[in-house]
């Protein structure tokens, strides 16, 4: 059998050699994780029922009609593993180890939200780039800050964060962060512990890690890590039980003194 050059090709027995190259690099080229058998990125249905329960019992109120929610997900203002390493401090002797694992590997980067929650109230998913129109400027720029906000989304809670959900391996504990802004000083985020008693999810702990403190920039309120508001308040607290010692010295100091005079009058 012979080889013969075609226009740049080459064919071996009827067989198009240039094709087959072709197939073969293509054939090369690494598929995306998903498509690969590896496990989806994607937010799992069993999160969304997670995620439903969570804020069925922590902001669900007689004067809240609307969630807003950030369209993708966040694992909080901290490193992956300073996250971790606390949640095993918070939750410990009732997580499983495999339930913070999965939240690690879930949460290495930031994944899209969809409308797959079960509320008894109406919900929305908010973009960073309409949340920055409503924020930048301040209380007075173009969006006009919160006022702006609750105009377009009235009688809502504020803007959620939710994270990816971290499962143990029997898919009966979970383990999230939340965090919630509703004000320039108005805010708090948790890491949730929640599990499933008779087919529903519930929240056996919670623990704050954050408070909000004054904005930074006008483009979102920034929020102040709990640490440093308690240091705040532990300082307040010295000062003024300085002050009322250095009182108590003084009412002390005169008393003594109208005795000594009461004595030299006698």
């Amino acid at each position: 059998m012979t080889a013969k050059v075609v226009l740049g090709s080459a064919s071996f027995g009827g067989v198009n050699i240039h094709r087959v190259w072709v197939l073969l690099i293509v054939l090369s080229v690494p598929l995306p994780a998903q498509q690969q058998g590896s496990k989806s990125t994607a937010v799992e249905p069993e999160e969304h029922a997670v995620y439903s329960a969570l804020i069925r019992e922590m902001y669900l109120s007689k004067n809240v009609d609307l969630i807003v929610i950030d369209d993708h997900t966040s694992k909080g203002h901290h490193e992956l593993s300073e996250i971790v390493d606390g949640m095993k401090g918070m939750f410990r002797g009732q997580v499983e180890p495999a339930a913070l694992e999965d939240f690690r590997a879930k949460n290495q980067e930031e994944h899209p939200l969809d409308s797959r929650l079960n509320l008894e109230v109406r919900y929305v998913l908010i973009s960073k780039a309409e949340a920055k129109k409503l924020f930048e400027g301040g209380q007075s720029g173009p969006g006009k800050g919160w006022d702006g906000f609750y105009a377009k989304y009235p009688r809502s809670q504020g803007i959620m964060t939710l994270s990816r959900v971290g499962f143990n391996e029997k898919r009966d504990q979970a383990v999230l962060y939340v965090g919630n802004q509703s004000h320039w000083l108005a805010g708090a985020g948790f890491y949730v512990f929640l599990a499933k008693k008779d087919g529903s999810w519930v929240i056996l702990n919670r623990k704050m890690v954050w408070i909000s403190g004054a904005p930074r920039s006008p483009d979102f309120p920034r929020r102040r890590s709990f640490p440093t508001s308690c240091c705040r308040f532990l300082a307040l607290s010295w000062v003024l039980w300085q002050c009322s010692t250095v009182s108590e010295d003084s009412r002390r100091l005169r008393r003594r003194e109208t005795r000594r005079g009461h004595r030299l009058t006698r």
